[in-house]
């Protein structure tokens, strides 16, 4: 059995989620906050589609 890839060019290719919140995934929670907002005073829902490992659904 091979060992699991998280963070080399395989897993890249692949898709595997990053387990470590970087700027990128800091940048995407700004927009969907930012977006969700919209002329609003607060978000009532955020969909969430469950892919990765749930590290949007902890920052909202």
């Amino acid at each position: 059995m091979e060992s699991l890839d998280l963070h080399g060019e395989r897993a890249a290719l692949r898709g595997n989620p990053s387990f470590v919140w970087r700027a990128g995934q800091n940048r995407r929670l700004d927009m969907i906050v930012r977006w969700g907002l919209a002329g609003r005073q607060r978000v009532d829902r955020i969909l969430v589609d469950g892919c990765g490992v749930g590290m949007y659904l902890k920052a909202l």
